[in-house]
C-alpha cells in the first residue's frame, strides 16, 4: 500500500508536493529523491536554498499547539515547535519565542538567543562565515553573533 492518499502540488514549486495520509502530512519531490512520510498534523512549505556543499535544501514549517517549528526536506526537526513566529531573512531566520528574539543560522542549523532585542543585518566574511549584527536597544549596545553560535562582544 502507498504511504499516502493524496499528493498535493505546492504552489509556485513545480516539482514539489505535500503528501497527505488521513490527517497527517509529509513531503516529496517529483523524483522521489528527498522527502518524508506523512507525520505532521500541519505542514507548510517554507522555502528552499541552494548550497554549494549540500545542493538544494528544503525547509518546511510544522505546527503543534499553535506554535511553529522547522523541518528539512528529509523530515529532520531543525527547530522544535515552540516558536510564535519564524521569518526568513537573508542568510538566517528570525525566530520569536514568546517575548524573546533569536537567530537561526541556515548554514549551521544553530539557534542563538542572547540579550539583544533587535537584529540589524547579516554579513558574510571572505570564507563565507555568516555573522549577524544585533542590538540591545535598552543600553544601545551592538554585538555580532557568528554562525557557530559564538557571541562577539567588544
Amino acid at each position: 500500500s502507498k504511504d499516502f492518499e493524496e499528493k498535493i502540488p505546492i504552489r509556485y514549486e513545480s516539482n514539489l508536493f505535500l503528501l497527505r495520509k488521513k490527517n497527517l502530512y509529509g513531503f516529496i519531490d517529483a523524483k522521489e529523491k528527498i522527502g518524508f512520510k506523512p507525520k505532521f498534523k500541519q505542514l507548510e512549505y517554507f522555502f528552499n536554498s541552494y548550497d554549494f556543499k549540500y545542493g538544494k535544501k528544503h525547509y518546511l514549517f510544522f505546527e503543534e499547539n499553535d506554535k511553529k517549528g522547522l523541518v528539512d526536506g528529509n523530515g529532520n526537526i531543525l527547530l522544535e515547535a515552540i516558536y510564535n513566529d519564524i521569518k526568513k531573512e537573508y542568510r538566517y531566520l528570525k525566530v520569536i519565542n514568546e517575548t524573546q528574539l533569536g537567530i537561526f543560522f541556515l548554514t549551521t542549523n544553530k539557534v542563538v538567543f542572547s540579550d539583544f532585542n533587535k537584529i540589524k543585518t547579516s554579513i558574510a566574511l571572505d570564507n563565507n562565515f555568516v555573522m549577524v549584527l544585533v542590538e540591545n536597544t535598552q543600553d544601545n549596545s551592538y554585538f555580532y553573533i557568528g554562525e557557530n553560535g559564538v557571541i562577539f562582544k567588544n
